[in-house]
């Protein structure tokens, strides 16, 4: 069960927003698991968790360096298009402006850390949804609103989350608005059972 666990979040995860169960016509499930390997410090734990999320840490291993040469080319062009675009601006031209580049997005599999907050990005580039692993969820479990005065919006958040439903973030900075229409996480890790209780 140690193996089983993470591995049936990790095949739920890759299957995401991209299918759902329907028992009943006017009801229907996605695959989005959450999971939680129970045990006391010193039940190997962590050794199984690491076996069964292995392929999928690979993959996200792959996708990790085609990004980061992604991204170095795309600094390149970034600096082109700028150069062009100031060329363009001093010409006074009717000649359209040269066209916009856009930055590469990352393929994510897994996260490990996010808040919300982080997690909306990743979530709307990455619409089939991703896998939460921690090693100890109570990490996980006591950072809901560790960063907000009123308690329980991150809890509603991830509820929507295990439902793939959506999720809207508003920031007083930055990217002002970010709405994820099915938002699916699925979750893994391990706890020890007081720990569990108390959380």
């Amino acid at each position: 069960s140690y193996i089983a666990l993470p591995l049936l979040a990790a095949a739920a995860s890759v299957i995401g927003t991209t299918r759902r169960v329907k028992p009943k016509r006017a009801w229907s499930e996605p695959a989005i698991l959450w999971s939680a390997i129970v045990g006391e410090s010193g039940t190997l734990k962590s050794p199984a968790m690491d076996y069964a999320l292995h392929p999928l840490k690979q993959l996200q291993a792959e996708v990790f360096r085609d990004h980061k040469q992604q991204a170095e080319e795309y600094e390149v062009e970034k600096r082109l298009y700028e150069k062009e675009l100031a060329t363009w601006k001093r010409s006074k031209s009717n000649v359209d402006p040269p066209e916009k580049i856009e930055e590469p997005a990352c393929v994510r599999y897994m996260v490990a850390d996010a808040t919300v907050e982080a997690l909306a990005p990743i979530l709307e580039s990455n619409t089939r949804g991703v896998l939460l692993a921690r090693d100890e969820l109570n990490g996980w479990l006591s950072g809901f609103d560790k960063y907000r005065t009123g308690a329980g919006a991150d809890v509603a958040a991830w509820l929507e989350m295990h439902r793939a439903g959506s999720v809207t973030i508003d920031r007083k900075t930055g990217k002002r608005l970010t709405h994820i229409p099915r938002a699916g996480v699925s979750v893994t890790g391990s706890i020890q059972p007081g720990t569990f209780r108390r959380a």
